[in-house]
């Protein structure tokens, strides 16, 4: 789908969302990551943006992040201007990392801060991995990474309960699916059965194993990867499942100034480190 079009299926009044952070100034993007947990603004309503409380919100109830021109006051975002300023930060950040996708980069942020999901496919090595790691180091989140292949099971994702027997009883293990930033490599590789494991997880925040429920990190966005190319063994996603992805894209190859921009930034910097290490062997 091209431009913003898949953002048509955002609920409830994330559509305002969408047109905030469209009006997006030219000023600085900021220059550092934004230090902070546990933003969410899952389940918009008439445009307000609800911040989760987690360990980047003070006793005011303000969302910082460590190099200042961010906060959120409340319990919820009061001003279009905050969701606006929190997602410049966000995308200066990603943007650093992934070069000559900004189209991408957008709809991604939009989904997390919306409380969605991203399915991406596309071939390997345009940057699918990078892109779900510059994320999580932007907002100082944990990252987890599936590999999905067809001997996976479904509590390989979730977790189980492992017997110990020097305290003479199961004990529980959480599964990969326990971090905020999840990447689902190659998602349609798995069996049906391995796949619904992320359906509850992805639609309710939360997991249930063994009778037991227990709530997931916040926030929780889930990248999706598959490849358009190599179907042979693979389980195309139904569509009660492509339903929990907020946005269905592709990366594509990157233009041509910023491929360049890419392959000279590589030489630069492993310029920089053989000379580093001619330096430190010279003062030996």
């Amino acid at each position: 789908m091209a431009g913003y079009a898949t953002c048509a299926t955002l609920a409830g009044g994330a559509s305002d969302l969408h047109s905030v952070l469209l009006k997006k100034g030219d000023g600085d993007e900021g220059d550092a990551s934004v230090g902070f947990r546990g933003l969410r603004a899952a389940g918009m309503r008439g445009g307000w943006a609800r911040a989760a409380s987690a360990s980047g919100v003070d006793q005011s109830g303000a969302v910082t992040s460590d190099f200042g021109g961010i906060a959120i006051r409340g319990s919820r975002v009061e001003s279009p201007v905050e969701v606006r300023e929190v997602y410049e930060r966000l995308l200066g950040s990603v943007r650093r990392v992934v070069v000559g996708k900004d189209r991408v980069v957008d709809l991604c942020l939009i989904s997390l801060l919306a409380g969605g999901h991203v399915l991406l496919t596309d071939i390997p090595g345009v940057g699918k991995t990078t892109l779900a790691k510059a994320i999580s180091s932007s907002i100082a989140a944990d990252f987890s990474r599936i590999q999905f292949t067809p001997d996976l099971l479904p509590s390989d994702i979730t977790g189980t309960s492992i017997y110990d027997p020097g305290e003479a009883r199961f004990g529980w293990i959480p599964g990969p699916v326990f971090a905020p930033i999840l990447l689902a490599d190659e998602i349609n590789r798995a069996t049906p059965r391995t796949q619904s494991a992320l359906l509850e997880a992805m639609a309710e925040g939360q997991v249930t194993v063994e009778g037991a429920t227990r709530p997931l990190p916040e926030p929780f966005f889930v990248v999706a990867t598959q490849n358009p190319h190599q179907f042979h063994g693979t389980y195309p996603l139904p569509e009660g499942q492509l339903d929990r992805f907020m946005v269905a894209t592709s990366m594509g190859y990157p233009e041509n100034h910023a491929e360049r921009g890419i392959v000279r930034a590589q030489v630069a910097r492993r310029s920089s480190g053989v000379r580093s290490k001619r330096s430190s062997l010279s003062w030996r």
